[in-house]
């Protein structure tokens, strides 16, 4: 009951968004991120020869906001006709403090040889960088290891060592065993793989490139290995992955797994100060740090928007059934954003790329994203995905329309998404958090490789009620600081799709 009740609930969320069509008006009509026509130049206003002391201090304070007439907290409350779905704003609003917003072109940067370099260097240094295929094979003492471990369990008669078969028979299923596992098998599978095994690990110094689209290699430094992966393909021109090489070492956000414990107190969890004691340098040096290797590559104009500690797993030991994460490693991990004369790209969640259907012929393009760990020993992870190319200027300054308007089309909005929802569903979205920053648009129908940087709207917060589906009734919630519930174009109004990009 309890693996149907969280398949039921995963059922849930992904119906959170509704289930009604979008209608066929201004709010929601076709977008194209090449058309410049929407994008009027801000008409400046006659001067007045007086304003009140209030007004003045207002404009000082943020003029942009001031002259969208934006609240320094949004509120306001809804529901859907059937009384399923309420809607609640207290948010408090972020907006840049900019006398102009611009509308810029955007390309996807090269990534070609010497931008690879600048970023081998910028990470490296003069550190060897070896061919990972061949620093990744096992040595003849290690297969050792592992031969040893399986024939231990051979003597024991232990012939399903990892549970595999067992797991079968628990769910009922029709198999033949030999088909599913078997110890001789990987054994002799062990004993041919030993005869051609290195003695030691083999160090083949290349230079790194992408290769058929593709580049994995091996780098020691300061007393740690990384693996470094380049990778260009669908989706992503450009795809750089560091990571220390350490096969249970896989970064996770410290509150999101804060909240695992509330439901699984099997966890095991340090304190934050602990946590912070396992970083070795305060919030501000690692922000330096990070920020250092942006500036190396000539990356001069992003800034940190997010910062956050992050823990490393540990698989539990054989025969252990809880996770802990008492001696795991730690670091900051920081989100940077380009920002544009005072006017960042606004950080979230969504990597962006997808397509409107599975039959889609369109090549997409996902969203620029840089984001560094780093603790008192150096680098801990890089992912530097889709850096843009910044062109020119297409608007100078941009005409918005006032967050009255705005706030009036996410209201009908988010009602209309989640008016006649298919389920026997009632939700909660409470909105705390709405934030005006850039966003790239394109038309992958007419080029899918460029696209304009252009000011958005996106409201953010939690969403909770319950489902049910088949008689069974699921509790369900999406606490995601990071995901907009709706992203609105701050010029024209139009809402659009972060997953598509327009």
């Amino acid at each position: 009951m309890k693996k149907r009740s969280i398949v039921t609930a995963a059922l849930c969320l992904s119906l959170l968004s509704g289930c009604a069509e979008t209608p066929e008006n201004a709010i929601v009509k076709k977008k194209t991120g090449q058309n410049i026509e929407q994008y009027k130049e801000v008409q400046q206003p006659e001067e007045k020869e007086t304003e009140t002391e209030n007004q003045e201090e207002v404009v000082r304070k943020n003029e942009l906001a001031s002259r969208l007439s934006v609240p320094q907290t949004y509120q306001d409350s809804g529901q859907s006709e059937d009384g399923r779905f309420q809607l609640v704003c207290e948010a408090k609003v972020e907006v840049p403090d900019v006398e102009k917003i611009g509308v810029y072109k955007v390309s996807q940067l090269p990534f070609d040889q010497p931008f690879i370099d600048k970023v081998t260097d910028a990470f490296f240094g003069d550190a060897p960088v070896y061919d990972g295929a061949e620093y990744g094979r096992m040595t003849k003492g290690e297969i050792l290891e592992k031969l040893e471990e399986l024939k231990k369990y051979q003597a024991e008669g232990n012939e399903d060592p990892y549970g595999l078969i067992a797991q079968r028979k628990e769910a009922g299923e029709e198999f033949d065993p030999e088909e599913v596992y078997s110890l001789q098998r990987e054994i002799d599978g062990w004993e041919a793989e030993y005869q051609d095994a290195p003695e030691e690990v083999t160090k083949v110094p290349v230079t790194p490139a992408l290769q058929e689209g593709y580049f994995q290699g091996v780098v020691e430094m300061n007393g740690e290995m990384y693996n470094y992966k380049l990778k260009t393909g669908a989706g992503d021109h450009m795809n750089i992955q560091i990571e220390q090489r350490d096969a249970n070492r896989m970064w996770i956000d410290m509150d999101s797994v804060a909240e695992r414990t509330e439901s699984d107190p099997a966890i095991e969890l340090p304190s934050g100060e602990e946590v912070k004691k396992r970083v070795g340098i305060t919030e501000e040096e690692a922000i330096t740090k990070a920020a250092s290797y942006l500036e190396k590559m000539g990356l001069t104009d992003f800034v940190p928007q997010r910062t956050r500690l992050a823990l490393t797993t540990e698989i539990p030991e054989e025969g252990e059934n809880k996770v802990s994460y008492k001696e795991a490693s730690a670091c900051y991990m920081i989100s940077f954003t380009r920002q544009l004369e005072g006017f960042p790209i606004t950080w979230e969640g969504n990597y962006g790329g997808g397509l409107e259907s599975m039959e889609s012929t369109i090549k997409p393009w996902a969203y620029e994203r840089v984001e560094i760990g780093v603790d008192q020993g150096g680098l801990c992870h890089a992912e530097i995905l889709n850096l843009y190319q910044i062109g020119e200027k297409q608007v100078e300054n941009v005409e918005l329309k006032p967050f009255s308007e705005i706030s009036e089309i996410f209201r009908q909005m988010i009602l209309i998404k989640n008016a006649d929802m298919e389920y026997d569903q009632t939700s909660k979205l409470t909105i705390d958090r709405v934030t005006l920053g850039y966003m790239r648009v394109y038309d992958p129908g007419a080029d899918a490789s460029t696209g304009l940087l252009v000011p958005v709207w996106d409201f953010f917060g939690q969403e909770e009620g319950q489902c049910t589906i088949e008689g069974e009734t699921t509790p369900f919630s999406q606490n995601n600081p990071e995901g907009s519930f709706l992203t609105i174009n701050g010029a024209d109004g139009t809402v659009i799709n972060r997953s598509l990009g327009y």
